[in-house]
């Protein structure tokens, strides 16, 4: 399934969701199990086993999950079409649709080592100053980074690294020769 289609689906069903009162709680939890035990989602998409075999397997664990009704239409569609496998990307898209309702900058941000919670606070109040919202930080490790952080998001990209500014530099004075 192409990301535009992956995309139109999560809105969907987004808006089932929010039109049932529900959250995205029990589609998390399945996802969870589904990573968790592979051998489920094998189960639940091979189509050696016969499909009546299957849906009845898939309608009971929704019973013993207590799946409420728009959710288990949802995974339920999902499971018809051996689409179960993008359910960890439908969520992924869901959350980003959300911050943008919110408006709120999802940003992951890259430091060279592991820093004090007082630090990755300052960089969050920087970096929401200079993109003018609230983010939403997602922090890793990027030890071939020099000092100071690299911010990514889906349309801004800070670096605001020693490593960085070496590189800029050499950039400059290749231009000057």
């Amino acid at each position: 399934m192409k990301k535009l289609e992956i995309k139109m689906l999560s809105k969907e069903i987004a808006k089932n969701l929010k039109k049932g009162g529900e959250d995205l709680h029990y589609l998390r939890e399945f996802c969870k199990i589904l990573k968790e035990k592979p051998k489920i989602l094998n189960l639940l998409s091979n189509p050696l086993i016969p499909f009546d075999v299957r849906k009845e397997t898939f309608l009971k664990t929704m019973e013993l999950l207590k799946i409420p009704k728009v959710s288990k239409a949802i995974l339920y569609s999902l499971f018809k079409n051996y689409i179960l496998g993008i359910l960890t990307e439908i969520l992924e898209e869901i959350e980003k649709e959300k911050l943008k309702m919110e408006n709120v900058l999802p940003v992951d941000i890259f430091l060279s080592t592991e820093v004090e919670d007082d630090l990755k606070e300052k960089i969050i109040k920087y970096l929401e100053k200079e993109f003018g919202r609230k983010i939403k930080p997602n922090f890793h490790l990027k030890p071939e980074l020099l000092g100071g952080f690299e911010a990514i998001s889906e349309s801004y990209h800070i670096s605001a690294s020693i490593n960085s500014f070496l590189k800029a530099f050499k950039i400059k004075e290749e231009i000057w020769q």
